[in-house]
């Protein structure tokens, strides 16, 4: 089955920009009912784990859309079920992708008072279901097997990611052991493979951040697309990466990673941040790593 929009909100915002926010009904095939939105009808958050961008693997990101309830209750149906509904936003008169995530029933409140009366809709990328998902997979029982045998860690992610309905994902890593092919359309992740019963009786979200951690990598969601980066590398004028549709087919891909923070003659939106510090760390040239299996 396939998502299609159910309900929708169309609104500009204070520089003049057109944005849609569409509620998608997974199997969904009738018409589309317009939202009235808020004075303050979208909020998109990213979320940090950690003490720094860097520190914390998962970034997760959250949307709250402000709309009206004209009966009392009316929109609690939209959290029926898991990964049920959909949440899609988009910007400018193309209606380019910018956001994409699950509708989310936890902490719903709704203070319903003299209709109509304003209600927060939820969302959230689905990177956090992932805590509530233990790393298995189904044969007859939701979730009732064990992953095992050798499998690359490109399977792994691409597992965890099928498990949020994530059907593709980018991945810029760009260091590799050194028996590894380290061409720019060569990716490190379907050469590593792992014992995978070492991930036995943890979640998803575990899982993931381990696997990440590892190469110093993030992942976060970047125009509709899950991401997976070094921090690192993105000093560079070009990044390059590998587009996956599944745990072994990819394509080449690249980034040029915005630089421009109020430079003169490029200008940005970002004000320069106060005086740091610099500390430097001497970089690895090998690492050699000797593992106890214990069988």
């Amino acid at each position: 089955m396939a998502y299609a929009t159910i309900y929708r909100a169309e609104f500009k915002d204070v520089l003049g920009l057109l944005w849609r926010v569409d509620i998608e009904l997974n199997g969904w095939s009738g018409g589309i009912t317009n939202f009235v939105t808020t004075g303050e009808p979208l909020t998109i958050e990213m979320l940090n784990n950690g003490d720094d961008w860097v520190s914390a693997s998962i970034h997760g990101s959250t949307v709250k859309l402000g709309v009206y309830a004209y009966s009392d209750f009316q929109w609690t149906a939209l959290y029926n079920g898991i990964q049920l509904f959909r949440m899609s936003v988009y910007y400018g008169a193309s209606y380019t992708l910018y956001w994409r995530g699950f509708l989310d029933r936890d902490g719903y409140e709704e203070n319903y008072d003299m209709v109509p009366y304003p209600v927060t809709i939820k969302a959230n990328d689905g990177l956090g279901m992932l805590k509530t998902m233990p790393f298995k997979y189904t044969t007859t029982v939701e979730n009732d097997t064990y992953y095992n045998f050798r499998q690359t860690e490109a399977y792994i992610l691409n597992e965890i990611f099928n498990k949020i309905n994530i059907t593709s994902w980018k991945e810029f890593i760009n260091i590799y052991e050194s028996t590894m092919a380290n061409g720019v359309g060569d990716s490190p992740l379907v050469q590593a493979a792992i014992d995978v019963d070492i991930f036995k009786d943890m979640n998803c979200y575990d899982v993931l951040e381990k696997i990440l951690s590892k190469y110093d990598a993030v992942i976060v969601q970047d125009m509709g697309e899950m991401i997976i980066y070094r921090p690192v590398e993105i000093n560079q004028a070009t990044v390059y990466g590998r587009k996956f549709t599944s745990a072994t087919a990819f394509t080449s891909t690249s980034m040029a990673p915005e630089q421009f923070i109020s430079r003169s003659g490029r200008r940005g939106n970002f004000i320069i941040p106060e005086g740091g510090s610099l500390s430097l760390q001497t970089p690895l040239k090998k690492i050699t790593i000797n593992q106890d299996y214990g069988s």
